[in-house]
């Protein structure tokens, strides 16, 4: 219980942490990735659909009450992206994670249906509607996420 639920959540509220204070200094524009998205992809990916989602929704009304937006646009695409993850969820998880070709897939197909919903959903829609359109803008930070998900393929394989 220790290992699948109270370290993974407080390894996700570090994550927001860094989310919120330290990722928007490598934004290009309004364009940032969402380190806290990877991990409830690969949370979803190790331990399957029903404890992805259920872990994205808690994890998703962390991110919303941290981000003082509106409260349900960050549990709302957090759990989706975890629920269709989980489709993807094996016993061995790290064959799904080395496939490089397949995470990488996953996550940027995800991280553009996230920041579709969260940009749509969320308050955040106001500031990014001025200088793009809401697919363009998904599509963009989709792809900065998963270029920032390759630093996953650096860690060794216990870590994960």
């Amino acid at each position: 219980m220790l290992n699948k639920i109270v370290i993974p959540l407080i390894v996700a509220s570090i994550l927001i942490a860094i989310q919120f204070f330290i990722i928007p200094l490598i934004a290009i524009k309004y364009i940032i990735p969402n380190v806290v998205f990877v991990f409830i992809v690969l949370y979803s990916l190790r331990f399957g659909q029903v404890a992805g989602v259920l872990f994205g929704f808690s994890v998703g009304f962390l991110f919303d009450v941290a981000s003082a937006g509106f409260i349900g646009s960050g549990m709302f695409a957090f759990t989706l992206s975890a629920f269709v993850a989980g489709y993807f969820h094996k016993e061995d998880y790290l064959e799904v994670i080395y496939n490089i070709k397949v995470f990488l897939s996953i996550i940027l197909l995800l991280s553009t249906l996230f920041f579709l919903l969260y940009s749509i959903l969320g308050m955040q829609s106001i500031e990014v509607e001025q200088n793009y359109n809401f697919i363009l803008y998904s599509l963009l930070c989709g792809f900065y996420t998963t270029v920032i998900s390759l630093a996953i393929f650096i860690l060794p394989k216990r870590n994960l």
